[in-house]
């Protein structure tokens, strides 16, 4: 697939955000490509729109932070050479978990010392981890048969000129219904717990940028940006030397027509963003439906960055 255009998606949120957790009391900071790429496709059925252009043509990336001055990249997997780093402090690399672009071959080139990642990790501050306790809302005409039990929710807040951003490429169709599916969604919001006002963003589109300039870059090593999975015709290009975290991606689904009880999608595993490979991948989108009334879709396309 030839994608003709390519654009950057910042996020601006304007409440609170409940991101990815399998407890309702824990929270992320961002959001993986194939939890944004189902919160899109959800919204673009509600909105009756022809969800062939996002399956079809269009790629993600997973979500990022960005801030005032930069934009991050997530630290790549890569074994990094490099005199500076003799008799250092690699307690410090290992806390990194986000690169700002503009130091990105830097750090793979090992320009970057351990008192510079100290410096990297003090200022990246894009906001706040809480814990909140709330009581579940009982109706007056069920109080004596319900007790209303508390709960809590990890939730993280942004800081303001912070957020956070992704990648999207694809036909000018495909992009266009992006922009019309986020201006609805940015009112019902991302993540959980959405009814209680979480969630709630802002966004912006940019296409000229320097930052899409250095996307486009050539390299003869494979960074992914995606949460992604290779089809099965691909496999063979796993083979080599890759440096990869493999995670399990699971999850409720969320239709009234797919069952008339609540079921959970099949078991997938993907790479994580950050993951390096010698070979790219095209990944897919893959059915994980368990039985019901239709099929139920895992986004797993691969969005490559060249170092």
């Amino acid at each position: 697939m030839f994608y003709l255009k390519q654009i950057l998606v910042k996020l601006n949120f304007t409440s609170p955000v409940h991101f990815g957790s399998r407890r309702l009391s824990d929270g992320e900071m961002t959001i993986k490509a194939d939890t944004l790429f189902s919160a899109l496709y959800i919204e673009a059925l509600q909105l009756s729109l022809d969800t062939k252009l996002l399956l079809e043509d269009l790629v993600l990336t997973d979500t990022f932070p960005f801030d005032e001055k930069t934009y991050y990249l997530p630290k790549p997997l890569l074994m990094i050479h490099s005199s500076k780093l003799e008799n250092t402090d690699f307690k410090q690399f290992k806390k990194l978990q986000y690169i700002p672009f503009d130091l990105y071959e830097d750090f793979i080139e090992g320009k970057i010392t351990s008192d510079q990642a100290k410096v990297l990790n003090d200022q990246f501050d894009i906001g706040s981890y809480h814990f909140t306790l709330k009581v579940t809302a009982v109706d007056d005409a069920m109080a004596k048969d319900v007790v209303a039990e508390p709960f809590s929710i990890g939730t993280f807040s942004f800081r303001k000129g912070t957020g956070l951003y992704f990648v999207a490429k694809g036909t000018s169709e495909a992009l266009k219904a992006l922009e019309t599916i986020l201006h609805s969604l940015q009112y019902s919001g991302l993540g959980g717990k959405r009814s209680t006002g979480y969630g709630r963003f802002s966004f912006e589109v940019f296409e000229n940028d320097e930052f899409l300039t250095f996307l486009q870059r050539r390299g003869s090593r494979n960074i992914l940006l995606s949460t992604a999975m290779a089809k099965e015709e691909e496999m063979h290009s796993l083979e080599g030397d890759h440096r990869f975290i493999l995670q399990k991606r699971s999850g409720f689904i969320q239709s009234f027509t797919y069952s008339d009880r609540i079921m959970k999608k099949r078991d997938f595993y993907s790479f994580c963003s950050g993951s390096a490979f010698e070979k790219q991948f095209e990944g897919g989108i893959f059915d994980v439906s368990n039985g019901g009334n239709h099929p139920v879709y895992r986004y797993a396309k691969a969005f490559w960055l060249e170092v």
